[in-house]
């Protein structure tokens, strides 16, 4: 028993040092290197599936013979590993030589273990081990075995999704001047996006760590301090306090009589502290500290993970930002067309008095309101002639496109609904829904207002440029009609002013 707990202990460290590195080939070494400390084995190896070779391939090994790197290309369901690959269960086979198609990875050897690398319902891979012993292998270290493989392969996939976001910057920063190259690099974007999707953001991560654990350890109150890492001196970044009912209304620190904390760490960086604390004397007991310990380890790598999807997520933001800017610079007539509709559209929102939030809402849609024209041909856009029905019908599809780009992206998540609404109709005539009055969301009637004034006053291919007074004349005739007139009342107010304002 004593054993057993001493490698579970080992496995909470190994999954600390694992999950604090993020270059691939660096952490596949530190995985064999921790099975050679953890298990006391010296032959072991990791395989990944290859969907380029359609198979498994050992990418790091200790031990195996050289040849049998290129033997295990001969398909993902040869030998041991192989079985374990295909069934996703791990696996002791304790006489390999009775093992139909085993495939030879240690000269002598007569055991063998493997253990899935799965990341929730896929299997990228096995973690294996052989021994010269026979029955050298018993279930319990199989279990074990088992909690590490998925241990790595967490660490795995986090680290290739580190390479690949990396790896998609710095292609970003030497991309601005190919649009066609970076609507490619938008649509990684997404798929990376969809990858990362399940994840909490870090206030709802936060408050789930804070309810478990109160939960599991018994205790008045459950705080999480998060400290900003990158200032030169830790301050308090963000803060999660349970309390339970216990504590008077007033939650005084000097009413708890116990406390129980520990740092939240990857790697060797403190990112914060998890604290624990009691109205009872003397409440925690060495057990509950490896508890809070174990799941300090968890909270961590919750945390982490949010911390990480919050940031990628403003990095695909301004991503599509820049892609809808690139779209407006192919054109002289519509450069600057998003910031001028978003300087009009918040300016309308703060007269009719909007909540900081809608307004937050209305900077985001204004500016990607017209991403969806990423899907539409130049010889669309820049046409000169009149427009064919068809070419309308394309035209109007622009919402929906927009729509598709940013359904990954949850941080926009209103935007979006106001993106995809920003060319219905007061009256009802619009599109893509045909929804009318109230129907309509009031930010994406702000934005209709503001889109529509702007392309009144802005020349194009097809026309010059409508007086300032007669477009204004035009948007006071649409009232009722294409236009909510409350609406309409308080653009006509702001936008003289606006107008006069000089740009940032």
């Amino acid at each position: 028993m004593s054993e057993t707990v001493a490698k579970l202990a080992a496995l909470h460290q190994a999954a600390r040092a694992m999950n604090s590195i993020l270059e691939p080939d660096k952490l596949l070494d530190r995985i064999l290197s921790l099975v050679e400390e953890v298990f006391a084995l010296d032959n072991c190896a990791v395989l990944l599936f290859d969907p380029v070779e359609e198979a498994m391939v050992i990418r790091a090994e200790r031990g195996y013979r050289p040849e049998v790197v290129e033997s295990f290309r001969g398909g993902e369901g040869r030998g041991v590993t192989g079985h374990v690959f295909s069934t996703g269960q791990a696996l002791i086979v304790n006489d390999v030589k009775g093992w139909n198609g085993y495939v030879e990875g240690v000269a002598g050897a007569h055991s063998e273990m493997a253990a899935p690398l799965r990341i929730e319902n896929n299997v990228i891979g096995v973690l294996d081990a052989e021994s010269k012993r026979t029955d050298a292998f018993e279930e319990g270290d199989l279990d074990l075995f088992r909690i590490f493989a998925n241990q790595a392969a967490t660490a795995i996939n986090n680290a290739s999704l580190m390479s690949r976001l990396t790896d998609y910057s710095r292609r970003i920063e030497r991309a601005n001047a190919d649009l066609e190259r970076r609507v490619k690099e938008l649509t990684a974007v997404q798929e990376a996006s969809r990858a990362i999707a399940s994840s909490l953001d870090l206030h709802d991560t936060l408050k789930a760590i804070v309810t478990t654990t109160r939960d599991i350890v018994r205790s008045s109150s459950c705080t999480i301090r998060l400290l900003d890492n990158e200032q030169e001196e830790m301050r308090e970044l963000d803060t999660a306090v349970g309390v339970s009912e216990k504590v008077d209304e007033q939650q005084r620190p000097d009413v708890l009589r116990s406390f129980l904390g520990l740092p939240l760490r990857i790697g060797s960086r403190v990112m914060g502290y998890f604290e624990l604390g009691s109205v009872e004397a003397n409440a925690f007991c060495e057990n509950d500290r490896r508890i809070l310990e174990v799941l300090a380890s968890q909270a961590a790598i919750a945390i982490e993970n949010a911390r990480l999807f919050e940031k990628t997520q403003e990095t695909y933001y301004e991503t599509i930002r820049s892609l809808a800017q690139a779209l407006e610079a192919r054109d002289a007539y519509t450069r600057g067309h998003s910031e001028r509709v978003t300087r009009y559209s918040i300016a309308v929102a703060e007269k009719m008095s909007m909540t900081a939030d809608c307004v937050k809402v209305i900077r985001y849609a204004g500016l990607l309101h017209d991403i969806g024209k990423i899907g539409i041909s130049d010889s669309i856009l820049h046409k000169r002639l009149a427009l064919s029905e068809e070419e309308w019908g394309v035209i109007r599809s622009h919402p929906l496109f927009g729509d598709l780009i940013l359904q990954p992206l949850k941080f926009l998540e209103e935007a979006q609904r106001i993106v995809l609404r920003h060319h219905e109709r007061w009256d009802g005539s619009g599109y893509p829904g045909n929804m009318k009055g109230e129907e309509i969301p009031i930010e994406a009637r702000i934005i209709a207002i503001a889109d529509a004034y702007d392309a009144m006053t802005s020349n194009r291919p097809y026309r010059q440029a409508l007086p300032h007074a007669e477009a204004l004349g035009e948007i006071d005739k649409a009232a009722g009609r294409q236009f909510d007139p409350q609406v309409v009342e308080a653009f006509l107010s702001v936008i003289d002013d606006v107008r006069r304002e000089p740009l940032n």
